[in-house]
């Protein structure tokens, strides 16, 4: 089973690393890591695995490594986060 994240964007420079909510048709993602050398992209991939307990290599980036605006498929996920699922079931 794959699971199309679809769009994210992600702020990089903030406190903690979190979900802050839907943005437009995306999910707005905030991480600590400067968006230096991928730091930014490995570090908002390395949060989502917690979330889908996955492993790192099943976080697909298909679209927009540079830039905040990305693109990211989930191979297998082993669960979809509560905020993604109540999320869905609003729209």
């Amino acid at each position: 089973m794959h699971w199309h994240c679809g769009s994210i964007s992600s702020s990089p420079r903030v406190s903690r690393d979190h979900i802050v909510g839907a943005y437009g048709d995306e999910i707005k993602v905030v991480i600590t890591s400067p968006p230096v050398d991928s730091q930014a992209n490995n570090l908002s991939i390395h949060f989502l695995t917690k979330g889908f307990r996955v492993a790192e290599s099943r976080v697909i980036m298909e679209k927009r490594e540079l830039g905040c605006h990305k693109q990211l498929k989930i191979d297998q996920p082993r669960q979809i986060p509560e905020f993604i699922v109540r999320l869905l079931g609003a729209a």
